[in-house]
């Protein structure tokens, strides 16, 4: 028997569209309805653009600043800064370089780590002199955190009136310009710190430098310091405070120098949101000057900073 090739192949055609269409049958009733909301439908028009309808919209501005509250880790921290100052004012009453000066400063900050309430911190930080065209100093610090209150509690001590914090560090401070030294000349540090919270705040740190071949660099500092940030209400929508600051800090042997240095600075500054700006000046007096590097200064500069 002769079998029609064409007859044959329209029928396959018609079985094939027949189960493609009760598939397609079969997968629509099986998917949710996606009823429209009240009032909408196809058919209905756009409604008209007006300077009403763009007002109720929020600025581009607005949903990048909604977008940035947003924090994606919220025990991580991370603060950079930069500073334009008249000078280098060192540790210790030591003014380094001719200045002016730019100094960057970034920190990482890591919550709960070892317990709810401590912080583990990283900080790279640099200073560029513009008069001496070089890069004078950059610091690397890693600082471990740990509230007082936490202690007491280890030490079945409790004072839950206590805003203490303890910290300890160690730093790397490289020098790869000529005012302090070489490309090859660094110091390791050990850092000791306190804070106190209150109505003055109160912070206290020791710094001492690890002996190695450069005999010049070692010794220790001992600094305390008082001050309170102050707020002064709003400033063009921003938050405005000032912060006065007193301390002393005495050397002993500290990078070969001795006695104690009377310093204090006012900063004030503006913050909105996550970003801030502020303006410092400051003095200090310098007993026992001993080298060209430890002397009296008066110093001021500004701060472009950033939290995320």
């Amino acid at each position: 028997m002769k079998i029609d090739k064409s007859k044959l192949f329209n029928m396959m055609i018609k079985k094939l569209k027949k189960a493609l269409f009760g598939g397609l049958v079969a997968l629509a009733s099986a998917l949710p309805s996606t009823a429209q909301e009240p009032g909408l439908r196809p058919d209905m028009p756009c409604p008209p653009l007006t300077i009403e309808s763009l007002q109720d919209q929020k600025p581009v501005c607005q949903l990048l600043s909604d977008a940035l509250k947003e924090k994606p880790c919220p025990n991580l921290d991370v603060y950079v800064s930069t500073t334009f100052a008249s000078n280098y004012i060192g540790n210790g009453g030591f003014v380094i370089g001719e200045g002016p000066v730019q100094q960057g400063l970034v920190t990482v900050t890591k919550k709960g780590n070892l317990c709810e309430e401590d912080s583990l911190t990283f900080k790279g930080w640099a200073n560029y002199d513009y008069g001496n065209q070089e890069c004078v100093e950059v610091d690397t610090i890693a600082e471990y955190t740990i509230p007082v209150r936490v202690l007491g509690r280890l030490l079945q001590y409790d004072n839950p009136d206590w805003k203490d914090k303890v910290t300890v560090g160690f730093g790397n401070w490289q020098y790869p310009g000529k005012v302090l030294g070489s490309n090859d000349s660094d110091d390791n540090v050990l850092i000791a710190g306190w804070t106190h919270e209150s109505r003055i705040d109160i912070a206290g740190k020791c710094l001492h430098i690890l002996p190695d071949r450069d005999v010049a660099h070692h010794g220790d500092l001992f600094e305390v310091t008082a001050f309170k940030e102050l707020p002064l209400g709003d400033l063009v929508g921003c938050n405005w405070y000032v912060t006065p600051r007193l301390g002393v800090s005495y050397d002993r042997e500290f990078f070969g120098q001795d006695g104690f240095n009377f310093f204090g600075d006012i900063t004030t500054g503006v913050r909105k949101g996550r970003f801030g700006i502020e303006g410092f000046c400051g003095a200090q007096d310098v007993h026992n000057e001993s080298s060209t590097l430890r002397k009296d200064a008066f110093y001021s500069g500004i701060r472009l900073e950033a939290k995320f």
